[in-house]
């Protein structure tokens, strides 16, 4: 082993977003450890000694970043679903407030996890952590900055639907869209993509210094159809 022990290159217990992050990507990178990685972590969280310890809480914290990212096999997931809703009926005489919130975090998130294309960024980290979730600013024309929760399972085309209720534009027969936007790239997200995926890939784009005319990627929300109310059969 090379390098300074001192400084561990996954991360370590004391700072668990870089460790967390490191996992989900190696399972993104290797999808067959996915199943391995669950039951370890299953196990990890089942009948811990101190629950609620900052040991015991960043295994249930890299727990949640696991269920908001891919599902293990159909029978993993079956013993998943027993685990979780175990943890949450023992209540306080074997496991804590902080671990009873994250099993029903898991458990919720499971209902509704989507393939993924990247694994959870580190707001998205932070915000399973804390249990605040994530937060999409959208940039509309006018200056208007909206920001709006959303979880790991949230589409481009939810958000939409969402801004155009905030504008009152639900009833505009005009189509609306999502971009990603920086300097001069303005290219529109199609409304089945992932918003914490956008958020993922931007986070690789930055550490990369892909920021096009160093400005900053941001989502923006605007029109990019036009519907011709004399002509029903076309819109442009």
């Amino acid at each position: 082993v090379t390098g300074d022990p001192s400084r561990p290159r996954y991360g370590e217990p004391k700072n668990p977003i870089p460790l967390i992050k490191a996992i989900c990507q190696a399972c993104f990178d290797v999808p067959k450890l996915r199943n391995e990685v669950y039951c370890q972590v299953i196990k990890q969280t089942s009948n811990f000694s101190e629950p609620g310890s900052p040991l015991n809480m960043m295994h249930w914290h890299l727990l949640g970043a696991l269920c908001s990212s891919f599902l293990p096999a159909r029978k993993f997931v079956r013993f998943l679903r027993f685990h979780l809703r175990r943890t949450i009926e023992l209540g306080d005489d074997r496991s804590g407030e902080d671990v009873i919130q994250m099993a029903q975090f898991c458990l919720d998130a499971i209902k509704k996890t989507k393939n993924r294309d990247f694994p959870p960024s580190t707001d998205e980290v932070k915000g399973i952590m804390s249990g605040t979730g994530l937060v999409a600013k959208v940039q509309c024309v006018g200056g208007n900055l909206i920001e709006l929760p959303i979880s790991s399972s949230t589409t481009c085309g939810e958000v939409i639907q969402v801004v155009k209720d905030k504008l009152g534009l639900v009833n505009c027969a005009n189509g609306f869209g999502l971009f990603e936007s920086c300097g001069t790239v303005d290219k529109y997200l199609e409304e089945k993509y992932l918003v914490s995926d956008v958020l993922s890939k931007w986070e690789k784009y930055e550490a990369h210094g892909i920021n096009p005319d160093g400005g900053s990627w941001q989502l923006v929300f605007k029109l990019f159809s036009f519907y011709d109310a004399c002509n029903r059969g076309c819109s442009w």
